[in-house]
């Protein structure tokens, strides 16, 4: 083998160790938090489920499996999570802590494909292994995530979500520099998954897609043509219709979107009581800035008014302040131009959110993949500032013996 054969084979293998070794630091430490967790609410009186008096999902989930089990005849499911589960149960029996762990799996999968993201998407890949990298920045960031430590080790669909939404957006982030046909099936794959756990997430990376689609339609026509078959065929293949639409159109009626907040969401300790104003534009436009701001930076302080809430404020402060490090000393720049694809994708997915949804307990659940693509670009960016700041630094001074 050649020096630039051994070279090239060490750029390929680099990032995936990097990230292998991200994921397995994530397994560890999820599983010694999913395993005090579950201790937690054994002895508690939970049962091993979800360790709060709000939690019901995971019982559901849970019954639901053993049920498929043992006379395979779904009733009214939801989503595919409880045939996930049903899978896991067929092999190790109807087990909590089983289902927990591979939860735990599927978390640190995502921390894996949120470490190849920003790799993908870095500009000082040859400094791969340095803390400054954003892979590595990356990789600290997601596996510090709070609220990816907390719902990582629960028995609900949330870590499928992650995982198959951060490998969507890494075979994206491919896609758009080279399009190629391995990273066209993935990517189908992956938002055919994604759907079947969370339909709007598959619906927001689509709309995503086209978005970007649009700003490069002069400089890569090729790229914008294979993006606009995707946008339209897959749709299409789940039965949506083209572009999605027959999916959005009854989620985009006024009336549905009320009931959804008010039956589903503002219930509960954690509720912030938003009402969207859909009297007259402007205040629509007004209650849902609102709405949105809460789901995007919250709980804001004025509403915090239950120790969940509380909590929740603890997790949302450094969101806060590493976005306005970014913003300060940054200015929204990145090197890679498809890194702004992340940032119309969490906007997209923030903004239907934003729609239906003014529970901030709910809300640490649902924006788990919006929050976790905003760390890995967060981390691209603070890779540029580190960057800038070792250029700029004065040279170590030299004393002569």
């Amino acid at each position: 083998m050649t020096l630039g054969e051994k070279s090239s084979a060490y750029i390929k293998v680099a990032p995936i160790s990097l990230a292998l070794l991200w994921a397995t630091f994530a397994f560890l430490v999820k599983t010694v938090i999913a395993t005090g967790l579950h201790l937690y609410s054994l002895v508690s009186g939970f049962e091993g489920f979800y360790p709060l008096a709000s939690g019901a999902d995971d019982r559901f989930y849970h019954w639901a499996a053993v049920s498929l089990v043992q006379s395979g005849t779904p009733e009214n499911l939801p989503n595919a999570y409880p045939y996930l589960l049903a899978w896991i149960y067929q092999f190790v029996g109807p087990s909590l802590m089983w289902g927990k762990i591979v939860n735990v799996l599927l978390s640190s999968i995502a921390v894996y494909y949120g470490v190849l993201l920003a790799y993908e998407l870095s500009r000082a890949k040859a400094r791969l292994w340095q803390l400054s990298s954003a892979p590595n920045l990356a990789g600290l960031l997601l596996v510090a995530y709070p609220s990816g430590l907390f719902y990582g080790g629960q028995l609900l669909k949330d870590p499928a979500v992650l995982a198959l939404g951060m490998a969507s957006l890494y075979w994206s982030a491919k896609l758009l520099w080279k399009p190629r046909l391995r990273e066209t099936i993935f990517l189908v794959i992956g938002l055919v998954g994604l759907y079947q756990f969370r339909g709007y997430a598959s619906v927001a990376l689509l709309g995503a897609l086209s978005v970007y689609a649009l700003t490069q339609i002069w400089r890569r026509p090729l790229y914008v043509a294979l993006v606009a078959l995707i946008a339209v065929l897959v749709p299409i293949a789940l039965g949506w219709g083209p572009l999605g639409l027959k999916y959005l159109a009854p989620l985009l009626n006024p009336e549905k979107i009320s009931h959804i907040r008010e039956e589903v969401y503002s219930i509960g300790g954690s509720a912030v009581d938003i009402s969207l104003d859909f009297s007259n534009p402007i205040a629509f436009l007004i209650s849902y800035a609102y709405s949105f701001a809460t789901v995007l930076l919250g709980p804001l302080p004025w509403q915090v008014k239950s120790p969940i809430v509380a909590i929740a404020l603890v997790e949302a402060v450094p969101m806060w302040f590493l976005l306005a490090t970014v913003w300060l000393r940054n200015s929204f720049r990145c090197a890679d131009r498809r890194a702004t694809f992340l940032v119309i994708f969490v906007l997209i997915y923030i903004g239907g959110l934003a729609l239906i949804s003014d529970n901030i307990g709910a809300n640490t659940r649902l924006r788990l993949l919006p929050w976790s693509t905003l760390l890995v670009w967060i981390a691209l960016q603070l890779e540029i500032q580190l960057e800038r700041r070792r250029k700029h630094a004065p040279p170590l001074p030299h004393h002569p013996r």
